[in-house]
């Protein structure tokens, strides 16, 4: 009679004990990733591309359709009617071409209400009001970009003049007497000269 041989993984299955896995190494362990990740991202664009292909199908059809529809329509019609269709779409792109011209010469005569307006409004107003306005924006900006800088000095102060027997000279003067001439100065001025000081 011949004893039956169990392999060990199976006796330590009956035992309870754990069977420790196999330890790999990190380059196995990328190796792994690498090859799940390029999976995805086969499927993803094989996913897109189908979804491409579906979206480009469906507009040419609804181009097919358009102009068979537009084919039939044409073929239903009398050449009175022909010629009058043919009149407008000229007429329509006659406009379009004329608004584009018309865009172009008030953009170039007024850049700023042109930047201000838009397209739509451009067209529609009249050629007083936009001289009125290119007028008041040229204004304003010389205005808001002078060539001189503003002067620090408020031309509404009055005229300080030396007391008697001061120094004009800021080093020689005691703090005291700096402190008295601060507060001719604003209050958050003076505290703010206060707060430097005891940075120091």
């Amino acid at each position: 009679m011949v004893a039956e041989t169990t392999p060990p993984s199976d006796g330590a299955e009956a035992t309870g004990t754990p069977v420790a896995p196999a330890i790999r190494t990190a380059e196995e362990v990328e190796a792994e990733w690498a090859n799940r990740m390029s999976q995805r991202d086969r499927a993803h664009n094989a996913e897109v591309e189908t979804l491409r292909r579906q979206i480009a199908d469906r507009d040419a059809a609804d181009t097919r359709r358009r102009e068979a529809d537009e084919a039939n329509r044409r073929a239903s019609m009398s050449e009175t009617e022909a010629a009058q269709d043919q009149i407008k779409s000229l007429n329509e792109q006659l406009a379009a071409e004329r608004n584009g011209r018309a865009i172009d010469a008030r953009k170039a005569r007024y850049p700023n209400a042109a930047e201000v307006l838009g397209d739509p409004a451009l067209v529609a107003a009249d050629e007083e009001k936009l001289a009125a306005l290119e007028t008041r924006l040229t204004a304003g900006q010389t205005q808001a970009a002078p060539s001189q800088p503003p002067s620090l000095i408020d031309p509404n102060s009055s005229v300080r003049t030396s007391q008697a027997g001061q120094s004009q000279d800021p080093r020689e003067k005691t703090v005291e007497q700096l402190k008295a001439e601060l507060q001719q100065y604003s209050p958050e001025f003076i505290e703010r000269v206060e707060e430097i000081r005891g940075r120091r």
